[in-house]
């Protein structure tokens, strides 16, 4: 299961890892979380980085390598969401084993893709489409955006789109935020899935029909399925825009 972590970059007392791979540090107390080197990613003033993540549990901190950053981040809150094991912590006889280690663990997190789908109807692309995208990009490498066919959107709300399939995909295209747009298969909706393989599927908040179906098909148990939060809905929905 896809964990996160908040909290604010600390000072952690460990020179030698200037020498190594400069981390950002923060506190982590959960007892259930697993002494495990993770592929991450960062959240970091709402701009996603790749990173190379270590939870020390017995040091209850988690030590986090960010790829081709200087910033200063002290006193800075990050968001970190830990999105595959890599391996297990173990003890190194010497600076140099554990530096060829984790330059092995950066390979790997670099070359290892996670796809993450969302679905939706996108009709009027307005900010609310924008968060939603936004908040599925911290889960991926990958973002697979599928558009909801005017049969589809016909059939489950009992009218047509303002905008067709068409003109609905274009927009989201040129938001940039999906690295893969396409169109649902109106026969069969989970035919993309199947096609694609993503890792993890980032739903919004009230696709509860959706979750529902996925929930109860077996060829889907290990893939993640995660809700994300609202943004204004009094405001930014479709129906009362």
């Amino acid at each position: 299961m896809i964990k996160t972590i908040t909290w604010k970059v600390i000072y952690w007392n460990k020179n030698w890892w200037k020498f190594l791979f400069k981390t950002a540090n923060i506190p982590y107390t959960w007892e259930k979380n697993e002494d495990w080197v993770y592929k991450v990613n960062v959240k970091i003033e709402d701009k996603k980085y790749a990173w190379v993540g270590s939870y020390l549990k017995e040091k209850w901190v988690f030590e986090t390598h960010i790829f081709d950053f200087e910033k200063d981040i002290y006193d800075k809150e990050i968001k970190v969401y830990l999105l595959e094991k890599i391996r297990e912590n173990k003890r190194f006889e010497n600076f140099e084993e554990l530096k060829k280690q984790i330059e092995k663990d950066i390979i790997y997190a670099k070359n290892k893709k996670i796809k993450v789908m969302t679905f939706g109807t996108f009709d009027i692309f307005h900010p609310w489409h924008k968060h939603f995208l936004k908040q599925a990009s911290f889960y991926w490498d990958t973002l697979i955006t599928v558009i909801a066919r005017d049969k589809n959107v016909e059939k489950f709300k009992r009218k047509l789109p303002k905008n067709n399939e068409n003109i609905r995909l274009e927009e989201v295209k040129k938001s940039e935020i999906s690295d893969i747009v396409e169109l649902w298969d109106y026969e069969n909706p989970f035919l993309c899935i199947e096609n694609h393989k993503p890792n993890t599927i980032c739903l919004w908040y009230d696709q509860e029909w959706f979750y529902d179906k996925l929930k109860k098909k077996d060829e889907f148990k290990d893939i993640e399925i995660i809700r994300l939060e609202a943004y204004k809905p009094e405001i930014y929905k479709s129906s009362k825009l």
